[in-house]
């Protein structure tokens, strides 16, 4: 039954290992290698916090196997160390931390490791500046849409669909209110009808929310 057992373990080392896992984890063993797996194919939704967070993760583990320093023995002063020699943007810090303190919870619950040694370990505070991005006034919104109209009226062909197209998506955050990704991800689908009355838009929002606007009748219109 121990030679299965270990025959079974050296197997799946050896399929890990082909799907590109970091040394660090696969020395750690078959469950350590298991719940690295889980952690990034059922443990995160969005395909782009996984990927970024795996880019992540994955230099933290090259650092350890550089250092000859096994996963049960990571404790704070290594990943405080770690944080520190990386350096780079406090955004880009906190990113970091945010994922290892993810991966290494869910070794915690798994029984891979006895504590999280990210816990304990700070970084630096993320100052944050106003932007001085001009805001459009009146006048030159106007100017703007005069524009559109002017082109979508004299053009043809693929410059006045651009027209249209463009028109449509200002005028879309402008009467809504509603974010770039949001308003640039509309489908046909999202010209919905609300509240039973009028006409509207779906807004796609953050964290899988949807947000339900009625739209503005000259909205409609370019949206039409």
């Amino acid at each position: 039954m121990d030679q299965h057992l270990t025959l079974s373990a050296t197997s799946e080392i050896s399929s890990f290992r082909k799907h590109g896992l970091p040394e660090t984890i696969l020395e750690a063993g078959p469950r350590a290698a298991w719940r690295f797996v889980e952690y990034f194919t059922a443990g995160i939704a969005n395909d782009h916090t996984r990927a970024t967070y795996f880019r992540a993760v994955g230099q933290f583990f090259a650092w350890c196997q550089a250092r000859e320093l096994g996963l049960e023995r990571v404790a704070p002063m290594h990943m405080a160390a770690y944080l520190k020699q990386r350096g780079g943007a406090v955004a880009t810090i906190k990113q970091h931390r945010a994922a290892l303190k993810m991966l290494f919870d869910h070794f915690v619950v798994g029984q891979v490791v006895s504590r999280n040694p990210v816990l304990e370990v700070k970084t630096p505070r993320q100052k944050l500046q106003k932007g001085k991005t001009p805001v459009l006034d009146t006048l030159q919104l106007q100017e703007l849409y005069q524009y559109f109209d002017e082109t979508i009226r004299t053009a043809s062909g693929p410059t006045r669909v651009i027209a249209l197209r463009d028109r449509a998506i200002t005028a879309s955050m402008l009467y809504t209110f509603g974010r770039v990704s949001a308003v640039t991800g509309f489908l046909l689908s999202d010209y919905v009808q609300v509240w039973h009355r009028t006409w509207g838009l779906c807004l796609h929002e953050k964290n899988g929310n949807y947000l339900e606007i009625p739209s503005h009748h000259v909205l409609d219109e370019y949206l039409a």
